[in-house]
């Protein structure tokens, strides 16, 4: 069984997964040092762990909400929503406008979108896949995309720009 084999659902929620994950832990450390720097260390840790909370609160509830409306209704706003979040991220971190609290807002509602279209993602892997291929999705969904992430991370890093000549 190969990565061609697979249903291409299979392939586009790997893909999707993989880059969603790549960009979330490329832009969350860098969102922590943001927050830190606008509302101090100790509000700033309280936020993102509510923030975390809520993720996972929203992914409790996820899978029943995408029982209910339907797996395909809920990724397509969930994604909808997130694309809306990082556009009002850019938006308001440009040079004619900056707020921490729409900043912050849009962490938030990012974060609900990941809990909540988390859960419809699995169901709609196991509901495309067959038994043999599910140990093999796993392992891709799960481990494949988490060394990948970190190798691409790391070879970033090698590349970064030192603290000392960063525009922060």
């Amino acid at each position: 069984m190969r990565f061609r084999d697979f249903h291409p659902n299979i392939k586009i929620r790997l893909v999707e997964s993989f880059v969603s994950s790549l960009i979330g832990s490329m832009v969350t450390p860098f969102m922590t040092i943001y927050l830190a720097m606008h509302f101090g260390a100790k509000v700033a840790g309280l936020l993102l762990l509510v923030n975390v909370f809520l993720e996972i609160g929203m992914s409790l509830l996820g899978g029943y909400f995408s029982d209910l409306f339907g797996r395909r209704k809920i990724m397509l706003l969930a994604e909808t929503l997130r694309l809306v979040a990082f556009f009002m991220m850019m938006v308001s971190n440009s040079p004619w406008f900056e707020s921490a609290e729409i900043t912050y807002a849009m962490i938030m509602l990012n974060s609900i979108c990941w809990g909540l279209a988390g859960p419809a993602n699995d169901a709609m892997l196991i509901d495309v896949s067959t038994p043999d291929q599910r140990r093999l999705i796993y392992f891709s969904n799960h481990i494949w995309v988490l060394f990948i992430m970190m190798a691409v991370l790391t070879i970033g890093e090698v590349f970064r720009v030192p603290v000392e000549q960063s525009y922060m």
